[in-house]
């Protein structure tokens, strides 16, 4: 007795065939489902995130607080000891941390634009929240014998908090700016008139198109990430669909990390682990 080997003829052999396909199709469209429920959160998370930090770096005003006179004079003075030290100091005025927590913002921000050098994490981040009405010193691991604790509240009770309870938005800054550079200064064992008398940097763009560069340059590297994470999704899917996923997941990498000098930022990969001290005024 002869039997066909046409499986298309054996109800039994196409049953499974059309399962097994009915079985990958479902497997596909759940990832499909998967794909674009990640795509959903990633692109709803990134909305909230970290500001870049703009050309001038010394000085990040989104909030418009600031006149380009104090603009100018922090840039100056924080090139200079950057010249003298290594040490940076960075003031970001932000309109609002967002709904975090002041002393979170700080460090994620410090860490994110990687302020001081790497290794020495001689940094310091002056961060002001206009709408919150809070003001934070965050103070890398290597100035934090320069700036204890104590020391950076007395800095904000003595010359931050009076002035922007004034409406004095400029001195306040400009007064905080000083007194941390006069610490760094000593910690230094150099003159602090030296850095107070500043360089020739000055602004060299608008702080409007210094944003509206940074933000430009946001949005791409925010559309990147998307493409590559729903690309990544897609395609591990669709070799599930095909004979299921195999090995399961390595790990190994991270996204983030420490404070980096990429993206033409100029941090130097400096870190901070919340030293300082905040205030609200």
């Amino acid at each position: 007795m002869h039997f066909s080997t046409n499986n298309t003829k054996n109800p039994f052999v196409f049953s499974n065939f059309l399962t097994s396909f009915m079985n990958v199709r479902i497997v596909r469209g759940r990832c499909f489902l998967l794909s674009f429920a990640a795509f959903f959160i990633i692109s709803t998370s990134l909305n909230a995130a970290l500001p870049s930090p703009t050309g001038d770096f010394f000085v990040n005003d989104f909030a418009g607080a600031l006149s380009s006179s104090a603009r100018n004079e922090i840039i100056s003075k924080g090139a200079a000891m950057e010249k003298r030290t290594g040490a940076q100091v960075v003031v970001a005025i932000v309109s609002s941390f967002e709904g975090k927590n002041r002393n979170d913002y700080a460090v994620e921000l410090f860490r994110s634009w990687g302020i001081g050098q790497k290794g020495k994490d001689n940094g310091v981040l002056l961060l002001v929240s206009i709408t919150d009405r809070e003001v934070k010193i965050e103070v890398g691991y290597g100035l934090e014998g320069a700036l204890p604790d104590g020391k950076c509240g007395r800095i904000q009770d003595d010359f931050f908090v009076p002035s922007m309870r004034d409406g004095k938005t400029d001195s306040a800054v400009l007064k905080t700016y000083d007194a941390i550079l006069t610490e760094i200064a000593k910690e230094y064992k150099i003159d602090p008139e030296t850095i107070m008398e500043g360089s020739s940097y000055s602004i060299s763009t608008s702080s409007s198109d210094s944003k509206k560069t940074s933000t430009l340059e946001e949005i791409i590297y925010i559309l990147i990430f998307i493409l590559v994470v729903f690309l990544s999704f897609y395609f591990k899917c669709r070799n599930f669909g095909r004979g299921g996923y195999r090995g399961g997941y390595r790990g190994g990498g991270s996204f983030g990390g420490g404070g980096s000098s990429g993206g033409g930022f100029r941090g130097g990969g400096g870190r901070s682990g919340g030293g300082g001290g905040g205030r609200s005024w």
